[in-house]
């Protein structure tokens, strides 16, 4: 079942596209100086690829945060975005709730559950992505969702959308030869412990080959 989905992301991304396009502009009340991406596993990767994607160009910062705390600088000009695809993770809605009570910016990504409540009942923006699906087979949602937020926010211009167009065509055309280069990795390294080293650039590439790797073939692997 898993190659399917596999088999779907140049799909996802132009699905995500249209999704992100529909939203209308997101205004936020006070200015924004700072901006903290929440998220466990499958929904939590997707911000580390977009805090890369933006980082030369985004002037102010963004944080990771992957647990229960929210930062103590978070305050009334932090744009807090929540991403859970099932929209139940513990983790993420603990930080949503902490980020209410001091007055941060929130826009959630989900596909229903309490976050989606939680948003609504707060009159909060939220965009709501398929259902249906694992969480590790949905990385495309979250990063151009994360993405359309910071565009529709005024944070970040909108090349992104012709960059991923491409990028679902170019994964279009080549989808056989990545299947068998694909095949191919996966017999060598099979009964083995793979460690992955990747350059800073393509480091969350990394990263996300170690977790499917854990996650798809049940194998201990490492990347640094």
């Amino acid at each position: 079942m898993m190659d399917k989905y596999i088999d779907r992301f140049a799909d996802q991304l132009l699905e995500a596209l249209a999704i992100g396009e529909k939203l209308q502009e997101i205004p936020s009340p006070n200015p924004i100086t700072n901006i903290i991406i929440t998220g466990m596993g499958g929904s939590g990767i997707g911000g580390l690829f977009t805090q890369e994607y933006v980082s030369k160009t985004l002037k102010i910062p963004v944080i990771i945060q992957n647990n229960y705390q929210l930062p103590a600088f978070a305050n009334s000009n932090t744009l807090l975005i929540c991403c859970s695809y099932s929209g139940n993770t513990e983790e993420t809605l603990e930080v949503f709730n902490q980020a209410k009570e001091k007055d941060c910016f929130i826009v959630s990504i989900c596909s229903g559950g309490k976050l989606k409540s939680l948003s609504d009942a707060f009159n909060m923006p939220i965009i709501i992505i398929p259902s249906g699906m694992p969480p590790r087979t949905c990385l495309g949602y979250a990063i151009v969702s994360q993405l359309f937020v910071l565009y529709k926010m005024g944070l970040i211009e909108g090349d992104f959308i012709t960059e991923i167009k491409r990028a679902a065509a170019l994964i279009t055309e080549l989808k056989e030869d990545i299947k068998q280069k694909a095949h191919a990795s996966a017999s060598r390294i099979k009964n083995t412990i793979p460690i992955i080293y990747s350059a800073a650039p393509m480091q969350n590439v990394g990263l996300r080959l170690k977790q499917q790797i854990n996650e798809n073939a049940k194998m201990q692997a490492f990347a640094n």
